[in-house]
């Protein structure tokens, strides 16, 4: 689909399947195959990072870890790691000054071109309670920062862009000729060296503390501000039923500022929580309810239970699902459906311990006959696909999700121009297509899964890690060969506990850890992983921590992370513990995420292996995670290769040609520039292209925008155009990169600003 939708992007440049008729060689190869793919024709020099932090309770310690690794990860991008000829790392970082502001190694070459223009923000979990009156376990305005980048008072004193990101813009070439673009205007705050946006970022960080909403809304704060065509600016409640209410014309604002068309995108989640969002018009409009750690609403006949014992909250509890819901036999509703009220089940809501307050958003189809939250191919769909719904297109009349087949507006992040604040409600949806491509948008997740599978699920041995993270289809399919670890269970994950869950012990790896299965009361969940906490980061006793949620070790519970152990555990002991570990529950739902999306996902385990010593060491902390989100990116910055050769004759002439179709509505004229590497294609060829162009989308104004073709310059072997005049040339053997690659001089797009940055489709005879 979204291959589709790109090849009407403005601008486009393409190789066309006209062109292979064409003689290249003495002789012909015997059999011929046509190889095809997308290849950006520019180097990367901007990077816009998103921080999605979890800001609950219990998450100051991992943000002080993550506030230790994020510099690393912006000293590897601003000076990259030195390669050898194939390509491995040399264990040094380029040298990047004024000197050499492309960096130099002592040995070898960087691995890229530094960064020198990148963009940080921050949005958090809490997105309040879409549409329930509870305070979600926050207080005053930090229950609901509705998926904006943090605001100027809670960064005070950081120096950041009015729309509250860090900004990245020094003193180098690539921005000197930027500056020269008309209307170009640079950030106004921008940081010029890079050690002090390092110290910024890790300041910013910490600013986010851990008061925010319990009920997390990690993957719905990342989509609403990245990818949402129209974000609401309200959820009201209309008798029983949510609806969206205007447009929150402050995250357009922001996502216009932040988020440049043609920019690199990370995203980097930190969690130690499954996502809690639910959506809120779901199951007939009554999905927000679900959404109230206290059920807000009453049926007739049902006895609504209350929570009476502390330590599983207060309020009354949620009604639960059908009989069939938990056996597997016969089917499943939610106890409020139609026709559901004469099954045993549905007499009264749930017991206090089958519905404990801060325990609702997991297990959700058995334990409640429906699953309120939105499917995770939102999330992969906002990743990856050129176009998103709109919000009348993502439900039915029986609040059905179903933007994954009537979605029309074009995703945010794939569109050449952003809406701002101003824009009428009308022109959300069709906005023209850019440049960037899924490949150019990575999700990494550091969140609940243990560090061994962790660093398998980065490795070669990922196929095997997934199994155990996810089961065999993942969270909501069959969950055979899931490690117990993984599996999120309020009692020890027991052979009968699992059995009671709906999985066969059988085929479930492990099994209850003492470190990680205790007994909770079935007030809390068993944990994914635990970890050491430096005695700087553990949180001495005090009478208040005893009744705080940010202390895992109150009086409510008898968890595995604290100095000593309970006598008992009914509530009443109220014994002072040092908590001397942190934790993290399985988060299954990110992490489905970022194995559907493939190369574009990246894990870590929150969970970090080594707590102590030099935070600059590689295996400290966060700093495996960074490595490997670096190491992944570094891929996208590199030069690319072709993965085999193709035919060129004896003055190395492939049998290609690349049509560019430009950014600006103007004159075939524009393309007859034979000093700017371009010239008017053959009428056939055009058509041709035209054509396709209108198969696929008969709306299309293809025929609006200049069509240009890029000259080919012949060069011997192991040589190379880049320096040369501009067009393209096909290099074999490269500079030890790669093979073969095909390689456009380096002015050939950096002209006027209708040649700048397009990508190419390279469809090219190869021998079989």
């Amino acid at each position: 689909m979204f291959r589709r939708q790109m090849a009407l992007a403005v601008p486009v440049a393409m190789l066309v399947s006209a062109c292979l008729s064409r003689p290249v060689a003495d002789e012909s190869p015997a059999t011929t195959k046509v190889y095809t793919k997308k290849q950006r024709v520019s180097t990367v020099d901007k990077i816009d990072i998103l921080l999605a932090i979890d800001d609950s309770a219990s998450m100051g310690d991992k943000q002080k870890f993550l506030a230790k690794a994020l510099p690393n990860l912006i000293g590897r991008l601003v000076a990259p790691n030195c390669v050898d000829e194939k390509g491995n790392s040399t264990g040094k970082q380029a040298i990047v000054d004024s000197v050499s502001p492309a960096g130099r190694c002592d040995v070898g070459k960087p691995a890229f071109l530094p960064i020198t223009d990148i963009h940080v923000g921050v949005v958090t979990s809490s997105m309040g309670a879409f549409g329930t009156s509870v305070n979600c376990g926050a207080t005053g305005a930090e229950r609901n920062l509705r998926g904006h980048l943090m605001s100027d008072e809670r960064i005070a004193g950081i120096r950041h862009e009015d729309d509250g990101f860090l900004a990245y813009f020094p003193d180098s070439p690539s921005n000197a000729e930027k500056r020269k673009a008309p209307g170009f205007s640079p950030p106004s705050a921008a940081y010029t060296s890079a050690s002090d946006l390092q110290a910024a970022v890790g300041q910013l960080v910490s600013k986010v503390g851990e008061t925010g909403c319990g009920a997390e809304a990690q993957l719905e704060a990342v989509y609403r501000f990245l990818a949402q065509s129209d974000p609401w600016d309200a959820i009201e409640v209309d008798g029983n039923a949510a609806k969206y209410v205007g447009i929150d014309r402050e995250i357009l604002a922001q996502r216009k500022a932040f988020l440049r068309p043609d920019s690199l995108v990370a995203v980097l989640l930190l969690t130690d929580e499954n996502d809690s969002a639910v959506d809120p018009l779901s199951a007939r409009g009554f999905g927000w309810s679900y959404m109230a750690t206290s059920w807000p609403r009453t049926f007739g006949g049902m006895v609504n239970n209350t929570r009476t014992d502390d330590r599983y909250g207060r309020g009354f509890t949620a009604p639960g699902g059908t009989a069939g819901c938990k056996s597997g036999e016969g089917g499943c509703l939610p106890c409020w459906a139609s026709g559901a009220s004469s099954d045993p089940n549905c007499k009264a809501t749930l017991p206090q311990t089958e519905d404990p307050m801060g325990l609702r958003a997991y297990d959700m189809k058995r334990r409640f006959g429906v699953d309120p939250q939105y499917p995770l191919s939102r999330y992969v769909r906002g990743f990856r696909e050129a176009l998103v719904p709109n919000r009348n297109e993502e439900h039915d009349d029986a609040g059905n999700y179903t933007g994954d087949v009537r979605a029309s507006c074009t995703n945010p992040l794939f569109a050449s121009e952003l809406p701002g604040r101003n824009v009428a409600e009308g022109d959300l949806c069709a906005l023209p297509f850019g440049t960037r491509e899924p490949s150019d948008i990575f999700f990494a997740v550091i969140g609940g899964v243990p560090n061994d599978l962790a660093v398998a699920a980065n490795g070669k041995g990922a196929a095997d890690a997934w199994v155990k993270i996810l089961g065999t289809q993942g969270p909501y399919g069959d969950r055979s060969g899931i490690d117990a670890r993984m599996v999120a269970s309020q009692e020890p994950r027991t052979e009968a506990a699992l059995r009671d869950l709906g999985y066969d012990p059988a085929k479930v790896v492990g099994g209850p850890s003492a470190d990680l299965d205790w007994d909770s009361v079935r007030g809390d969940l068993m944990f994914a992983c635990t970890f050491d906490l430096p005695p700087e980061l553990q949180r001495e006793p005090t009478a208040a921590l005893a009744d705080s949620t940010i202390y895992d070790c109150s009086r409510f519970w008898d968890a595995p992370l604290c100095d000593k152990r309970l006598a008992k555990n009914d509530g009443t002991d109220r014994s002072l513990r040092r908590q001397v570990k942190g934790k993290a529950y399985p988060t299954t739902r990110e992490l489905a995420v970022v194995r559907a999306l493939d190369t574009q996902g990246i894990v870590g385990s929150i969970c970090a292996a080594k707590a102590t010593g030099d935070p600059n060491d590689p295996a400290f902390g966060y700093n495996p995670a960074v490595s490997a989100i670096v190491d992944r990116i570094s891929i996208e910055l590199q030069p690319r290769c072709l993965p085999e050769a193709l035919p060129a004759n004896q003055a190395g002439v492939v049998p290609c040609s690349v049509l560019e179709r430009l950014r600006a509505k103007g004159p075939e004229a524009l393309c007859d520039a034979s000093d700017q590497g371009r010239k008017i294609p053959d009428s056939d060829v055009l058509s041709r292209y035209i054509a396709e162009a209108k198969a696929i989308d008969p709306k299309t104004d293809i025929e609006a925008y200049p069509i240009c073709e890029l000259m080919q310059r012949p060069v011997a072997a192991g040589q190379t155009c880049a320096e040369g005049e501009p067009g393209f040339c096909y290099v074999q053997p490269t500079d030890g990169t790669c093979s073969q690659a095909i390689v456009y001089a380096n002015n050939t797009f950096a002209g006027s600003d209708v040649f700048r940055r397009s990508t190419v489709d390279l469809r090219c005879l190869t021998t079989q």
